[in-house]
């Protein structure tokens, strides 16, 4: 395997690992609490969640050639379960 191709995936693991930690983190959280401006540069930790979450699709997308993706982290639950989808599609 290349040294490049090992390099992406020790960053798709990086990702997976930062992204599990702050979702944990935002576990402990209510709600209100997540989508509570937070005077970010997305408003709330849910927003944040919403853009680190399309990035990530977005790539993937471009890299494998599919179509634009229209995630949105609505509920907390439903976005930790379309993160994990993704995360698993980056470890591929």
């Amino acid at each position: 395997m290349s040294e490049f191709v090992e390099h992406l995936r020790l960053m798709a693991r990086y990702n997976a690992w930062q992204n599990g930690s702050l979702v944990a983190a935002a576990d402990t959280l209510s709600d209100g609490e997540r989508w509570q401006d937070r005077g970010a540069f997305f408003g709330s930790i849910a927003a944040t969640f919403n853009h680190l979450l399309w990035d990530d699709a977005l790539w993937l997308a471009r890299f494998t050639g599919e179509t634009r993706p229209e995630l949105l982290w609505r509920h907390h639950e439903s976005g930790r379960r379309s993160r994990t989808c993704e995360q698993r599609r980056m470890r591929r």
